[in-house]
């Protein structure tokens, strides 16, 4: 399914999850015809990266699947260069992203992801993404920070009471008494 929409001077085409970008040439109307399209991973309306920045490559998958899993290389892993990246996280972001998955930074700073959960390409490509989705988007959150309360005067008096209460409940227990 295709969905166009037109921004600004810009058209967007959407290709399940990746945003195609037409940019018109200045001053004339957008072709009926897409052109030249640069495409886009969508994550929100403030992020979306190129998709030369995204670089993907296939391997043969392990566990179930018979003879197809020896034949097909359907292991799909992408790999973003943030390095290189136009894409610019805010700082907070990004070391709230490595502190929260470390495992999917390399040694250079790359994100790398791996999906082999489907047995095509096209279904593990779409899940890296959502991965790398779902990673962005979670980094974006800012933690809520707790404000420190003091208990009430009423609370601190139950919790003595209580105290209390239970004290002479155990004291109560013992059979020899020492009043």
């Amino acid at each position: 399914m295709c969905a166009a929409k037109a921004i600004r001077n810009f058209n967007f085409v959407y290709l399940g999850g990746l945003v195609g970008l037409h940019l018109p040439p200045t001053g004339e109307p957008p072709p009926n015809h897409w052109s030249q399209i640069l495409f886009m991973f969508f994550i929100n309306e403030k992020i979306q990266i190129p998709e030369e920045e995204l670089e993907f490559s296939y391997a043969r998958s392990g566990g179930p699947g018979g003879q197809n899993v020896n034949k097909v290389a359907s292991k799909t892993f992408v790999r973003w260069r943030l390095s290189k990246s136009l894409i610019v996280l805010p700082p907070w972001a990004l070391s709230q992203m490595k502190a929260s998955f470390p495992s999917r930074f390399t040694t250079e700073g790359d994100i790398l992801i791996q999906s082999q959960v489907h047995r095509d390409q096209e279904r593990n490509r779409g899940d890296c993404l959502e991965k790398l989705t779902q990673m962005i988007l979670e980094s974006l959150e800012r933690p809520k920070f707790r404000v420190k309360t003091k208990p009430t005067k009423g609370s601190q008096r139950r919790r003595l009471e209580d105290k209390k209460r239970q004290s002479d409940r155990k004291d109560n227990r013992r059979t020899d008494h020492h009043d």
